[in-house]
């Protein structure tokens, strides 16, 4: 799931990605993944960067 949720990000669907990340948190709460997890929703709910 990890996996698809990184996919879903290099192609440009964060908004899925995040959704992925969620049902892993949810799922696995206490692994790995959910740490990597909560550190991708957090990086993908902040706003951009303007140059």
């Amino acid at each position: 799931m990890f996996d698809t949720a990184q996919l879903e990000e290099l192609q440009n669907n964060p908004k899925h990605a995040i959704e992925i990340y969620e049902e892993i948190v949810n799922k696995y709460p206490n692994t790995e993944f959910a740490k990597k997890s909560k550190e991708r929703i957090e990086k993908l709910n902040q706003p951009a960067q303007s140059k």
